[in-house]
Order: structure tokens, then C-alpha cells, then sequence
């Protein structure tokens, strides 16, 4: 069942999932002074007719490390893994941290020989926990765009090592109400010293939103769940994942550092691990065009493999529609698995020739190699040195990073059937109307407002042998009846099993 089952989220193609940060920084002030910077100019396509305008702080995009800066102990990167400052500090440890821990900072190693520029002077006992905590986060990476038109073409980027401190501790759901127009007082109390910048956030975002759309990058409808935990760890209940423009507008500048940094390793032909997303082929574009047509659209493309346009545009189309579920499913389905490379390749999904996976509030590998990467490029190593250093690595990091992304998503994805089994086992016999979201010959797959699918046999809907057409529709013959991707099914919970991650559903005639 597992095998039939489809789980077609693609990470990069579509509606990207949400930041998975409960806070973000909203505005803050930074340092780079000797910690390393460097200036890059007017990335590929961004020239246009409009004015270009210089802002040195027009955005900024911090990227924190997710280690433990514990009190007088001090995490410190290296080309090799973690080291211990010896000169500094006399002993190190590193904690593993659940979600609602406190992460105060971490410092890359080239911070340790700079305690002035963090306002540590000479000390050699220092609270660097507290210290962190109140007042400083030292940024892995940093990028500042310093030069943009007026329509949100960047015509330059600076990348930094910085050192940044927190104006305000900003929730999304808070910034959500100040931008929906809220006055309430707390509010606006606890978010004076950046209510000005909140606007000018708002109008970039929506500039870049408006480009992304332009040149067509697909927007594909697809749910996540939200699994609420009580304090024991039982799943208690899940919801659908909602996002507002603050979570929207932090997605959309981290799309943009991506970018930038992309952009910053192919035009100094360095070595650097790129996230790919490779042209769908004809074999996947004849089962598209299948689909279509069982949906009831007759789509002629002009060439052989269609335009990002042109599928956006049936998106759009269909969004809202009954059919937008097995539409939106197909074209997923017609995409290719985004990578992750040492050659850039660009992303047909996103429409940009450069991307990469430079920000993660998960601090995946790849995040950490192109860090690596950037900061020696920083520091001003010569190019030479740098295709020495890191053409096996990219390569290696790129096919390693690549492998373990399916294994950890496939982990995911049945650890949180394991959850919504478990939340559902205690709503057994409950009645439910669902939403076709699967089918295959031995069932479909229906799936509830919370997201948790079930299985209903196809031997409690047909009572000839069903017919599927293209994954999209099931038909009896012997009694007519049909069932639809995306069509409506009432159904009664019949079964949880935990262990497996499997529920079953039992068809309510209605």
C-alpha cells in the first residue's frame, strides 16, 4: 500500500511550504567590520528601463546558525567540523535541542580571533550564553541588497559576516494583525522601533511576488499539516498549515538570497552546490497531456515541453475549480525532482537561472557547504585556491545531500503518519466528508480538511472491476457510478493503526 500511496509535494515547484521559524528578526542592526565582506554586481536579467535606487539597507537577510552557545562555552566551525578555541575558553560541549529550546547564536571560526568586534574586548571569561541571548547573533551569512530599480530588479548584492542585534522578537501571527491594520496597543508597543520598515517590507515583497508571477513560476496548490502535540508528545490534534503575508514576505526575501548567493558562485566560476530543477521530458509531458484531457481540457502546447507561462497559466485557470485538484496533481507529477548539483543548471519551477539553498531555519547541509564556500571567498582566497579546495567537495556534498534528502523526507513524511494515525484512532466510527485525493485500481485514497488521508478498497465502491483512467477517474461499469480526483466522498472512520501509519475508511452511501 505504501508503494501505491503518492506523495507528490515537491519542495521547490509551487506553493513553497512555510518558513518553519516561530519567530523571525524583524529588523536589526549589524556589524561587519573585519569579519569579512564583499560587494556583487547587477545579477543576470535583472537590467530594466526603470531608475536604479541605492539603498544600502533596502533588505537585509540574516541568516543565524542553530547551535548552542552555552555560558563560557564557545561552538566554532571549521573546514573539518567543530574545534575547540584553545587560547579563548577551556572546554566545549554541544547539546541536541527540541523544538522551543532557546538557540542563542554560534560563531564561525573566524569570529573567535574577533572578540572586539563583538563588543568582548580581551575578556577570557565571558557569559557568552547570556551574552548572546540579550543582545547579539552572530550571522553565518548575511546578504544586503544594496541596489534595486523600481520595479524589485536587484542591480547589486553585498554578502557579509556579521554580527546583528534584535530590535524586536517578531511572531508572524503578530506582525500578520499590525499588517491586516491592527492598533492593538501591546502590539504596537512591542513593535514601535520597526513599525516604519513594516511597509517598505511589504511593498519589496510585493514587488518580487509580481516578478516571480511574471515570468511564470508556478504556483501549485497543495496542504500541510500542523501536528499539535501535548506535553507528553500524543497528537492531539492537526490542522492545515495556514500562511499570512509576513510568513509569505520573510518565503519570498529568503527566495531572494537563494538567488543572490547562486548568482555569486556561477559568475565567480568557484565551486558551489546548487539546487537544480531540471525541464520535465516528453515521456512526462505525454502522461500530462493525458491527464488534461481526462479532465476535460483540451491544452495544445507550442513546443514540446511547455512554457512555466503556459502551465501556470492552466493553474490559474483551474484554481478553484472541481477539477483543480487532479490538474494541479498532474502537473506536479509531470515535474522532475529537484536536486542538488555542483553545475547550475537553474530551476524550470522557479524560473531562475541561479538557486541555491543558502538560508534554512533547519540548517540543512547544503546551507552549511555554501557557507563554507562563501566565506572563504569573503576572506579573499584566490579563485585558484578555492577550485582546488572545493571542486571534489561540491560534488561529493551535492550527491551526498541528494541521497540523504529522499531518506529524510520518506522519514518524515511516515513519522507523521505514525501522528495522524494515532490522533485518528481516537476518532474511530466518527463520519467525515472527504475529498478524493488518490486512486488506484485496488482503492482511493480520500482525503479530510485536517490533511490525514484514508483508504476506501475499491471493493466497497464497484461492484464490476473498476476502471481507472490515467489516475484520475474510477469507474463501475456494471452500475455507472464514477469517482474523481478532487470529488467529495462521505466516509466513516473504520481503522488506525499506529504502527503502520495506515488508516482505513469504510464508504457511507449517501
Amino acid at each position: 500500500m505504501q508503494e501505491e500511496r503518492q506523495r507528490l509535494q515537491e519542495e521547490d515547484v509551487g506553493a513553497l511550504s512555510s518558513v518553519a521559524l516561530s519567530e523571525c528578526c524583524a529588523a536589526a542592526d549589524y556589524r561587519a567590520g573585519a569579519l569579512g565582506s564583499q560587494r556583487f554586481q547587477c545579477m543576470q536579467g535583472a537590467a530594466g528601463g526603470d531608475n536604479v535606487i541605492h539603498d544600502q539597507d533596502a533588505l537585509a537577510v540574516h541568516i543565524l546558525d542553530v547551535l548552542l552557545v552555552d555560558d563560557q562555552r564557545l561552538l566554532t566551525g571549521s573546514r573539518d567540523g567543530l574545534i575547540l578555541d584553545d587560547d579563548r575558553l577551556t572546554h566545549i560541549q554541544l547539546r541536541t535541542f527540541a523544538g522551543g529550546n532557546p538557540v542563542f547564536a554560534a560563531l564561525a571560526r573566524h569570529f573567535v580571533g574577533q572578540r572586539d568586534a563583538l563588543g568582548l574586548g580581551g575578556q577570557d571569561h565571558v557569559k557568552l550564553g547570556g551574552f548572546f541571548q540579550q543582545s547579539c547573533g552572530a550571522c553565518l551569512g548575511q546578504l544586503h541588497i544594496t541596489e534595486h530599480d523600481e520595479s524589485g530588479n536587484i542591480h547589486s548584492y553585498q554578502f557579509v559576516k556579521s554580527v546583528i542585534r534584535s530590535r524586536v522578537k517578531g511572531v508572524y501571527k503578530e506582525i500578520n494583525a499590525l499588517l491586516d491594520g491592527s492598533n492593538d496597543p501591546a502590539l504596537v508597543t512591542k513593535y514601535k522601533d520597526v513599525m516604519a520598515q513594516l511597509p517598505a517590507m511589504t511593498e519589496l515583497y510585493e514587488k518580487r511576488l509580481a516578478l516571480r508571477k511574471a515570468r511564470g513560476a508556478m504556483d501549485i496548490e497543495s496542504d500541510e499539516a500542523k501536528l499539535v502535540m501535548d506535553e507528553e508528545g500524543r497528537c492531539v490534534d492537526i490542522v492545515k498549515r495556514t500562511r499570512g503575508v509576513s510568513e509569505c514576505m520573510i518565503e519570498e526575501f529568503m527566495l531572494l538570497a537563494n538567488q543572490c548567493a547562486a548568482n555569486a558562485g556561477r559568475t565567480h566560476h568557484v565551486p558551489f552546490v546548487y539546487r537544480i530543477h531540471e525541464a520535465p521530458d516528453a515521456e512526462r509531458m505525454e502522461k500530462l497531456s493525458n491527464t488534461l484531457k481526462a479532465c476535460g481540457l483540451n491544452v495544445h502546447f507550442a513546443g514540446e515541453v511547455p512554457t512555466q507561462l503556459e502551465l501556470s497559466a492552466i493553474l490559474d485557470e483551474t484554481r478553484g475549480q472541481p477539477i483543480q485538484i487532479p490538474v494541479h496533481t498532474g502537473i506536479l507529477r509531470s515535474m522532475q525532482k529537484a536536486r542538488y548539483s555542483p553545475e547550475p543548471k537553474g530551476h524550470y519551477g522557479l524560473v531562475l537561472a541561479d538557486y541555491a539553498h543558502f538560508t534554512s531555519p533547519i540548517r540543512r547541509y547544503p546551507d552549511l557547504a555554501i557557507h563554507r564556500i562563501l566565506t572563504d571567498m569573503l576572506v579573499g582566497k584566490p579563485e585558484q585556491e578555492l577550485i582546488k579546495d572545493y571542486t571534489g567537495f561540491a560534488t561529493h556534498a551535492s550527491e551526498q545531500s541528494s541521497r540523504q534528502e529522499v531518506s529524510a523526507v520518506r522519514i518524515e513524511r511516515d513519522v507523521e503518519d505514525l501522528y495522524k494515525a494515532e490522533y485518528m484512532h481516537n476518532h474511530l466510527g466518527e463520519v467525515y466528508t472527504g475529498t478524493v485525493a488518490g486512486i488506484t485500481p485496488r482503492g482511493v485514497f480520500v482525503e479530510l480538511d485536517n490533511t490525514v488521508e484514508g483508504f476506501v478498497p475499491a471493493a466497497q465502491l464497484c461492484k464490476g472491476e473498476p476502471q481507472v483512467i490515467d489516475g484520475v477517474s474510477m469507474l463501475d461499469p456494471l452500475t455507472g457510478k464514477s469517482w474523481m480526483l478532487g470529488s467529495s466522498m462521505k466516509i466513516q472512520v473504520a481503522a488506525a493503526d499506529v504502527a503502520l501509519g495506515r488508516i482505513d475508511f469504510e464508504y457511507m452511501v449517501e
